[in-house]
């Protein structure tokens, strides 16, 4: 655990916090970290004060599980405390007596390869990549008597490249957008004296020419170097290769570039700004030091996060 926040800046609306509670009367005494938009919402909103550009409606849970005989019998401990599973191809999927919905995500030993795991329902594949490491480096938030985990910033940005990359056609722009979003206030969470003199970062301003976007993408990248294992480390490349040098297979590259006034050429010189911080942090971690990465469209100028409270996680 790194950081605990008490009390939040932003109460959590009481259907969200009466769920929580029933969900972890169940799951409580199990390794659960929470993580996609609603974990983005408790750090940057209800921590941070930072308003999302939408609020999320369901609560993504992963429970570490040894085998789907465990998962299914959680299943059956929500049920017995009015969860409704509407959609039986999708036993993931509750909806709880005030309507509020959850999605209940098995990862663990029921995995074969520790990458994916298959849903026994439809034969479908779920990239559990780097969600262990998310697990380990959770911050603890404190909301009455519950003790919740929620998955790092860093791991915010990578758990959602490897959404859009599972699915691209149904995530690739919801996912985009929260990776645009955590970059655009990533130091406002993680804290912005990591760029001043002295700070661990102090260096990524002048490697990226007085460029703030780019440097903070590259401190981003640094992060998810650091907790990501190199099993995921490698999966994870294979994605940033292909979104810094492929011409039309790079999903979030595009999308990115909406974010960017339309410019591709931008959108892209940033992710490449995230691999180069990836690169090196990966490397020194393994003991070689990576080339400057050249990449497609490695724009320059400035184009600063916005200023919000100076807090570090």
């Amino acid at each position: 655990m790194t950081a605990t926040y008490v009390p939040l800046l932003k109460p959590l609306n009481s259907a969200k916090a009466d769920t929580l509670r029933r969900l972890y009367s169940v799951v409580g005494s199990m390794p659960v970290v929470l993580l996609g938009a609603f974990a983005r919402d408790l750090l940057f909103c209800h921590v941070h004060g930072i308003e999302v550009p939408r609020a999320t409606m369901d609560i993504d849970t992963c429970v570490q599980m040894a085998s789907w005989d465990d998962f299914n019998a959680a299943c059956e401990q929500l049920k017995a405390l009015g969860f409704i599973n509407e959609e039986p191809d999708h036993p993931e999927k509750f909806i709880d007596t005030n309507g509020q919905e959850i999605d209940f995500l098995p990862v663990g030993s029921l995995s074969e390869d520790g990458k994916t795991i298959t849903w026994p329902t439809d034969e479908s594949p779920w990239t559990i990549s780097g969600i262990q490491e998310a697990y380990d480096h959770a911050l603890l938030i404190k909301i009455d008597s519950l003790h919740l985990r929620i998955i790092p910033p860093c791991a915010m940005i990578y758990l959602k490249m490897f959404s859009t990359y599972d699915r691209p056609d149904d995530r690739r722009k919801k996912d985009t957008a929260d990776i645009h979003f955590v970059l655009e206030h990533y130091l406002d969470v993680t804290g912005k004296e990591r760029l001043r003199t002295g700070g661990r970062d102090a260096d990524v301003m002048e490697l990226e020419s007085g460029d703030l976007q780019k440097a903070v993408a590259r401190i981003a990248g640094r992060d998810i170097a650091g907790t990501v294992c190199s099993d995921t480390a490698v999966e994870l490349s294979k994605i940033l290769d292909q979104e810094t040098t492929s011409g039309s297979r790079c999903p979030i590259s595009h999308e990115l570039a909406g974010y960017h006034q339309g410019q591709f050429s931008r959108a892209r010189s940033v992710l490449i700004s995230l691999q180069a911080g990836f690169d090196e942090h990966r490397f020194m971690l393994e003991g070689d030091a990576p080339a400057e990465p050249q990449g497609i469209g490695r724009a320059s100028g400035s184009n600063g996060v916005s200023p919000s409270k100076d807090q570090g996680v």
